[in-house]
């Protein structure tokens, strides 16, 4: 699967996916997590659910950005979306590799449940959006078998921290 580029789309607007879906980019992010209002969060679920239950022949991959574990509804997002059509999803606010190991445990049996074979959905991890990450890059090494990619996430981070300006 090539990676070049990757456009976010929020899981809550069925007029943007329609729009990305000619966009060109190599993979959609559907995002259940910033570009959704908490009170959307059950609605975009079912929308991204739908978005991937679609015949995918004619759209780029779909990853899924999920929300962090430390919201409580991670395992929500994933049971809604881990079905065929999705490729991967993507790991916001990880803490280290434990994190990934943690949503990796969760996608074994949810795999299992919608008949795809075993490491079908791969992962994609924001790795720097809090500063307990920034200390824990080396954890990602050797990979877990899922792990596509590592991506830089300076706004949460800056958050985090206290940062007032770029």
């Amino acid at each position: 699967m090539r990676m070049r580029s990757l456009l976010f789309v929020p899981g809550d607007s069925d007029r943007k996916f329609e729009k990305a879906v000619s966009s060109g980019a190599d993979v959609l992010i559907c995002d259940l997590e910033d570009a959704v209002a908490t009170a959307q969060k059950e609605d975009a679920r079912s929308r991204v659910a739908e978005w991937l239950s679609r015949d995918g022949s004619s759209t780029p991959p779909l990853f899924v950005r999920v929300n962090p574990l430390s919201s409580g509804v991670t395992e929500a997002d994933l049971t809604a979306v881990v079905q065929p059509g999705l490729s991967g999803i993507i790991i916001p606010k990880a803490d280290g590799a434990q994190d990934l190991k943690t949503i990796a445990t969760f996608l074994d049996h949810l795999e299992s449940e919608a008949g795809l074979q075993a490491n079908t959905v791969r992962i994609v991890v924001v790795a720097t959006e809090t500063p307990a990450a920034m200390f824990a890059l080396a954890s990602y090494a050797p990979p877990d078998p899922r792990l596509v990619g590592l991506t830089w996430g300076a706004e949460d981070l800056g958050a985090a921290i206290g940062i007032i300006a770029n």
